[in-house]
């Protein structure tokens, strides 16, 4: 069965491989790709790497790409950033119901 007719994106030969994360492995390669083009352009004399360095102070080693598949699959970070998200709306909860704030009369 052929998802996708380039075989870009779906791998029938590797099904452990979801779509999804050969998408993020190809988004951090771009912007590692073009970090290292911003540093040989514009600071070719400096061997510390500035600009990829600085992509690299984001997020899990880069930037945090968050990719939604054709059929609904998500990769890992998705479900990280959702329950973060959880995590501080039920402190938020937490503290509203049981009134901890000291100036709540």
């Amino acid at each position: 069965m052929r998802v996708d007719s380039r075989m870009n994106k779906y791998n029938p030969r590797n099904p452990n491989r979801r779509a999804v994360e050969k998408r993020v492995t190809e988004i951090e390669a771009d912007y590692t790709k073009r970090a290292k083009k911003l540093d040989a352009a514009f600071a070719a004399g400096n061997n510390s790497n500035p600009f990829l360095s600085a992509y690299k102070s984001y997020g899990m080693n880069g930037i945090d790409s968050l990719v939604v598949g054709h059929f609904g699959e998500v990769n890992v970070r998705v479900y990280l950033m959702v329950f973060c998200v959880l995590i501080i709306v039920m402190r938020t909860a937490y503290s509203y119901m049981f009134c901890t704030s000291t100036s709540v009369g």
